[in-house]
């Protein structure tokens, strides 16, 4: 059937072809609440316009064909076609209206296509190019592949399928609680899209391009991979998710409280802004910023985690969680408040900036490397806050460990070239501990440093007003004078040198060997200076109003000056200096005594004023001692005024003068001299240490 007319009205009229295509030709087509049928045929309709409200054109098993110069009015009507449905007009309105076909190509000359509340099905391919989209809680899908283009989509509390791949390109996008799937890929690309309540899905691969994605409070997923290069995605309380691979491009990604998640995820934006959100990979993660804000978000990988951001915040209940190797990179850290762990090792790289961990957590199962220009680890000896790890290196400039912690179970080694200040706060290692730096200024009052093997401290000046302990050795060494007020304990060997003057009010305590060695060294009344064996080296005097004590006790120096409370003990006493003053103070006598052995190698030895020198064995004095404590040569000059020097077994004196002020001085060995074990105690220190 073939009509060819200026005007066609159709209105509730019937036009039908029983056999063979009906092929209609008119400057308009009026089938409103009529129908156009073509029962085992084609139909094929070409007008200036086509109204179809309410009305049928049906190609009941041929294929269907419009062309229309302007507008295809199908609200309410029906278009079908068995085969392929082609649609080519200025534009559609399919309000409430039905297109079903097999297949469907819809071409509209980039005029409007307005599908609100209708539906366009083909049961193959699907084809749609217009200007505007108007899909408002309209239906359009495809049982095969599905390409649409359009100036702009409002999908609005509508749906978009195919059950093939998946091509979608428009300006703006507005799927507002509407739906867009895809049975295999999903590629759209778009100025923007706003997906807000709505859902992206596809089962096979997604990739979207474009300027803005706003995802928020939307679903976006991919059953395999999911690719997004563009501007702007705002996934606010959204879901962003693939079972695959995750990769975003974009200037700024903002995921408040929203769940960006794939099994390797990599992410690289100029902003990211994670507050109180999750982004969460599978498999490895990779991150790329400027600016990173995670407070109170998540940054999980079950695989190896690689971070870098100029600036990362990660305060106020943040976490950056790695099951693997972790690596954050960043000029300025911030993790007050915050958690950084990693299964595996852990590196944070600001060697041009700043870590911040104030209350904050930052730990490894395995080791910790932390490279800084500033490190500010300050009130951390709360539980899980602070440094730790199976081991710890630390390279920086300044570190703040004020009330804070810093554990190691085996190595600690921090390499600082200013300050650190580590008042009132600990620093920990189950094996050695080890402190450096060209320029470290080591600031320790009230504070602790501990190890259970090894402490070594090598700085350029040194408060000692706090504790340094090991269950092992100990060296330490300060290029500037050291004031110990504190508490030195070693349960092994301990080393203690200066360039400087060494000030002693607090213990300096070595189960085995101490070696001190400085300019000038003064033990203060309070002061303690005890070890198994005892050797104070000083290029100067060393004072002492304190004890010094140990097994055995050796002091080299210019002058020794013993004086009122000082007292100097051991098993085996030796003395070598030039000139030994053994004095009193406010009515109080110095007393140098040795349990089994004194050797005195002096140049001048002053006693006076009832000062004691005492052997519960021998004692020899003589000009000097030899490395192994033995007198050799002759004194300059002996002065004894009112004082004692005694011994209980032989004395040996060589001296070219001897000057004994006191009349009752005797050198007659006496056979057990009373009173001689009370004055000399037995050496306190002879219990390991012990500290948790």
């Amino acid at each position: 059937m073939q009509l060819k007319a200026d005007t066609l009205d159709n209105t509730a009229g019937q036009i039908m072809a029983v056999a063979g295509d009906t092929r209609l030709q008119a400057g308009a087509i009026d089938n409103t609440a009529g129908k156009i049928v073509a029962v085992a045929g084609n139909t094929r309709l070409e007008a200036g316009a086509v109204n179809n409200q309410q009305g049928l054109i049906s190609a009941a098993t041929g294929e269907g064909e419009i062309q229309s110069q302007q507008a295809v009015n199908n609200a309410k009507g029906r278009i079908e076609a068995a085969k392929t449905q082609r649609i080519s007009a200025g534009s559609l309105n399919n309000q409430q209206g039905v297109i079903v076909a097999d297949g469907a190509t819809l071409a509209l000359n980039g005029g409007a296509f307005d599908n609100r509340s209708g539906s366009l099905l083909s049961q193959g391919s699907l084809s749609l190019e217009s200007g505007a989209l108007n899909n408002q809680s309209g239906f359009l899908a495809s049982n095969s592949d599905f390409s649409l283009n359009a100036g702009a989509l409002n999908n609005q509390s509508g749906l978009l399928a195919s059950e093939g791949d998946f091509s979608l390109n428009a300006g703006a996008i507005d799927n507002t609680d509407g739906q867009i799937g895809a049975n295999r890929s999903l590629n759209a690309g778009f100025d923007s899209l706003s997906n807000n309540g709505g859902a992206l899905k596809s089962v096979g691969a997604m990739t979207l391009s474009g300027g803005l994605l706003d995802n928020s409070q939307g679903t976006t997923f991919s059953g395999t991979s999911l690719t997004f290069d563009g501007d702007t995605l705002n996934n606010t309380a959204g879901q962003l998710a693939a079972t695959q691979s995750l990769s975003l491009t974009t200037t700024q990604l903002i995921n408040n409280k929203g769940v960006v998640q794939g099994d390797g995820v990599n992410v690289t934006s100029s902003v990211i802004d994670n507050s109180a959100g999750t982004l969460n990979s599978l498999g490895a993660l990779n991150l790329s910023a400027d600016r990173l804000n995670n407070q109170a978000g998540t940054l999980a990988a079950s695989d190896a985690a690689d971070i870098a951001a100029t600036r990362l915040d990660n305060r106020s209940g943040g976490r950056v969680i790695g099951e693997a190797d972790t690596t954050l990179h960043s000029q300025n850290l911030q993790n007050g408040g915050g958690q950084i762990q990693s299964v595996g090792d852990l590196l944070l790289d600001s060697a041009r900036g700043t870590v911040e961990n104030v209350s904050g957590l930052i730990r490894s199962g395995k080791s910790v490397t932390l490279n800084a220009l500033n490190v500010i680890n300050r009130d951390t000896l709360g539980e899980n806050q602070g440094l730790e790890g199976q081991s710890l290196a630390l390279n920086t400039g300044a570190l703040d460990n004020q009330r804070g912690s810093i554990l190691a179970n085996n190595t600690l080694s921090i390499d600082n070239s200013g300050v650190l200040n580590n008042s009132a706060g600990a620093l920990a290692s189950g094996d050695t501990l080890d402190l450096s730096g060209s320029g470290l200024n080591l600031v320790n009052a009230g504070g602790t440093l501990k190890a259970g093997k090894t402490l070594n401290v090598d700085a350029a000046s040194l408060d000692a007003s706090g504790q340094l302990l090991s269950l092992g050795d100990m060296d330490i060494h300060s290029a500037n004078g050291v004031n110990n007020t504190g508490t030195t304990i070693a349960n092994g060997n301990l080393t203690f040198t200066t360039d400087g003057d060494l000030t002693n009010s607090g213990q300096l305590m070595a189960g085995s060997a101490l070696n001190v060695q400085s300019a000038n060294l003064t033990n203060l009344a309070s002061g303690e200076i005890n070890a198994g064996s005892t050797t104070l080296t000083a290029t100067g005097t060393v004072r002492n109003t304190g004890l010094i004590d140990g097994i055995t006790t050796r002091i080299n120096a210019d002058t020794l000056t013993n004086i009122g409370t000082g007292r100097i003990y051991g098993d085996a006493v030796g003395v070598n200096v030039d000139t030994f003053n053994n004095l009193a103070e406010n009515g109080t006598a110095a007393t140098l005594a040795g349990r089994e052995r004194v050797n005195l190698g002096v140049q001048t030895l002053n006693n006076a004023d009832h000062g004691l020198i005492y052997s519960a064995g021998s004692m020899t004095i003589g000009g000097a001692l030899d490395d192994n404590g033995a007198v050799t040569g002759r004194a300059g000059t002996i002065n004894n005024h009112s004082s004692t020097i005694e011994s209980a077994g032989d004395m040996a004196i060589a001296a070219g003068q001897i000057n004994n002020i006191n009349d009752h001085f005797s050198t007659e060995v006496v056979a057990g001299v009373a009173g001689g074990s009370d004055r000399l105690p037995a050496h306190g220190f002879n219990q390991p240490l012990e500290f948790d």
